[in-house]
């Protein structure tokens, strides 16, 4: 009998996302997905039914996934964004695909160069030149 709370490799099933803290982040995208695919198969009937308890624990595997994924993906916002400008994407592009407005964007790069600065993360010509990046994206 299948163990509900292991995959079919015999890891144990997250339950939160710290469970797979670590992994990368292309392990963490084809295991949400292969969990919300049994999900989506047991809500049309396709193959063998889960029992109340398969489907409890598949479901909380995908909101542990998703979770994960989505911690990782506001964690690097900021530096994909900066990454962007300085590919000479402009700054209102880069808003658009962030689903903000340029001012916001702006405003949160200017207060992340401040904080790398003040913990010496960055020098302060890099942070001059992060800051004339910024003002040139506008």
């Amino acid at each position: 009998m299948n163990d509900p709370t292991t995959t079919p490799d015999g890891v144990g099933r997250p339950t939160r996302p710290g469970d797979v803290h670590g992994e990368p982040l292309t392990y963490q995208v084809e295991c949400f997905l292969r969990e919300a695919g049994v999900l989506i198969d047991h809500r049309y009937g396709i193959g063998a039914p889960l029992t109340t308890e398969e489907h409890g624990e598949h479901a909380v595997a995908v909101l542990a996934y998703a979770a994960a994924i989505a911690e990782r993906a506001q964690q690097h916002r900021w530096t994909d964004a900066r990454a962007a400008l300085s590919a000479g994407v402009s700054g209102e592009r880069v808003a658009a695909a962030m689903g903000l407005a340029w001012v916001d964007v702006a405003g949160e790069l200017v207060r992340q160069a401040d904080l790398q600065l003040r913990f010496g993360h960055i020098s302060g010509a890099e942070h001059a030149e992060l800051l004339t990046l910024i003002g040139g994206a506008s």
